[in-house]
């Protein structure tokens, strides 16, 4: 006689009946609507939230916009009055009109910071600044500029050459150069050729006049059509000293 052998049976322990998490859930949603109604509700203020933080962004950015046109109409309201200088008219409200714009642009990097005019408004409050001969505030904006690369993006390089000039009219020479060097070893900046000149310009005015040789060598060499490269050939050559008649 044959007999079966039979495996024991697993001792139900009640661990693999146990519902996963999100079959609970579904099964809490089926057996009640009040979840139905809790999901669909937080999916719709998530909804609402989100549609109304792009909508207070959208707004933020016309009022932003919009503050900016105006501080632009200041500002060349004071240009036209200094070309009006040349042929003898009254300027005296030249002054009051920058007052006018740069207030403007501080507006919008206190009431709009997060707006992609706020970086602009910044740069322009520095320039402003500096033309109203008010250096440590132009410094104070071009400072948070460089202290926030990502939001100035490809403004660094002009942003670097303004403090460059900012610490020129200071009388700073080491810093001017420090600036002016760090936007012409950017790379794909447009303005490489003029932070190059600048550079050099600013290390012959230190008397360092073999570093200056230097880069005003490479200006030329490597930017041959560019005003600047051609500029900075035509320093060279007055580094160099008189030339006798034979060479």
């Amino acid at each position: 006689m044959t007999y079966k052998i039979r495996p024991p049976k697993k001792k139900d322990t009640g661990i693999s009946n146990l519902p996963t998490a999100s079959e609970g859930i579904r099964e809490r949603m089926q057996i009640s609507p009040k979840w139905i109604a809790l999901g669909t509700g937080v999916l719709g203020a998530f909804i609402i939230i989100s549609l109304g933080l792009g909508f207070i962004n959208d707004r933020s950015e016309e009022k932003a916009k919009a503050l900016e046109l105006k501080a632009a109409d200041f500002f060349h309201a004071a240009s036209d009055t200094k070309d009006a200088k040349a042929i003898g008219q009254d300027t005296s409200f030249s002054k009051e009109q920058l007052k006018k714009s740069v207030k403007l642009y501080e507006e919008i990097t206190e009431r709009f910071p997060k707006t992609t005019v706020a970086p602009i408004a910044l740069f322009k409050a520095g320039n402003i600044h500096i033309q109203m001969k008010e250096y440590d505030l132009a410094e104070k904006y071009y400072t948070a500029l460089l202290s926030a690369p990502t939001n100035a993006g490809k403004m660094i390089p002009l942003v670097h050459l303004k403090m460059g000039y900012l610490k020129r009219l200071q009388g700073n020479a080491t810093s001017a150069i420090d600036h002016f060097r760090k936007a012409y070893e950017m790379e794909g900046t447009s303005t490489k050729d003029y932070a190059g000149f600048e550079t050099a310009r600013s290390l012959e005015q230190a008397d360092r006049k073999q570093e200056a040789t230097e880069v005003y060598r490479k200006i030329s060499e490597e930017f041959i059509q560019s005003p600047w490269g051609l500029e900075a050939k035509a320093r060279l050559l007055l580094l160099a000293g008189p030339v006798s008649p034979t060479q």
